[in-house]
Formats: structure tokens, C-alpha cells, sequence
């Protein structure tokens, strides 16, 4: 099978430390319906490209789990995370680039 790369329409920024890459049409939706997990490559794969550029980025699976990275030591904390935004429902998708806010 092959299977291409998903280009997304638009970049917005929402506030000061959120980006958003957005597609009205997944590629990647009749196979994310089978097999949820798919949907980590794409995630990865923007992390992957924001750590070669030399950024801090850890992906992860929702903001819930991120609040984990609050309690790493802060040399070992990601600047951003990546994480696909659940309440958008196929075939749309969103990915959200944020920086990590730990509360003191």
C-alpha cells in the first residue's frame, strides 16, 4: 500500500504559544477508522522535523499527558509538544505545536 504525505491547508497561530496545522481531508482517514495508532506517525513525524531543526519537542498523546513532562528536571523538559487535537473528528484533523507551560 502505498501512502503519501499529509499535506495540511492551513498554519494559524492561536494565542502566544499555539500553533495549529490544519486539513479538512485526512489522507490518512479511512485508515486512522481501522487502526487509531496511525495517527502517531503523523505526529512523529512533525516532532521529528522540529527536532532536526533543533527544537526541544516531545509528542505526545493528548494535553493531559503532556502535565507529565511538568515533573521532568527542566534541562530534560521538551520546549514544545505535538499532539493531535481529538475533539476535531475525521476526515478533518488538527495538529497542535505547543509550548510546554509548567505551572510552579
Amino acid at each position: 500500500m502505498n501512502v503519501g504525505l499529509q499535506v495540511f491547508e492551513e498554519y494559524r497561530r492561536e494565542g502566544e504559544n499555539r500553533h495549529v496545522l490544519y486539513t479538512k481531508n485526512c489522507i490518512y482517514k479511512d485508515i486512522v477508522r481501522e487502526n487509531p495508532l496511525v495517527c502517531a506517525v503523523c505526529v512523529g513525524l512533525v516532532s521529528g522535523i522540529l527536532k532536526r531543526f533543533g527544537l526541544k519537542v516531545q509528542w505526545v498523546k493528548n494535553v493531559e499527558r503532556a502535565k507529565l513532562l511538568s515533573h521532568k528536571r527542566e534541562e530534560e523538559r521538551p520546549e514544545y509538544i505535538v499532539y493531535r487535537d481529538a475533539s476535531v473528528k475525521l476526515p478533518e484533523c488538527k495538529l497542535v505545536i505547543e509550548k510546554l507551560v509548567c505551572e510552579q
